[in-house]
């Protein structure tokens, strides 16, 4: 639960990913199923003219005895070629995650 009295951060980070496409996408919909005894944070991050942004998203905590979906909606003004995820709890909460779905619409335009 914890490390000599010391709270344990952890996460999980995807690669970057384009979704085997060089067109720009919008990352509509996020599906998140998990179990949390305290708030998590999904970090998301795309590539804008070159530089890398990152958002975040807060997930309340789940205590239930199995997992509980989350919706989260990235930002309307994020469009990217590359994205990348990255979930993190926050003061140590203890976490299970059954599935994290992603849901990026193709746009018209090559990167």
């Amino acid at each position: 639960d914890d490390d000599a009295g010391t709270a344990i951060q952890a996460e999980i980070a995807s690669l970057l990913l384009d979704f085997a496409t060089s067109r720009q996408k919008h990352v509509r919909t996020v599906y998140l199923g998990y179990t949390s005894t305290g708030k998590l944070v999904l970090k998301v991050r795309s590539v804008d003219e070159g530089k890398m942004t990152e958002k975040w998203y807060s997930a309340t905590p789940r205590v239930a005895d199995a997992p509980r979906e989350k919706v989260m909606q990235p930002g309307r003004g994020l469009r990217s070629r590359y994205w990348q995820f990255e979930l993190a709890n926050v003061d140590g909460a203890d976490f299970v995650i059954d599935h994290l779905e992603l849901y990026p619409v193709i746009l018209g335009r090559r990167v």
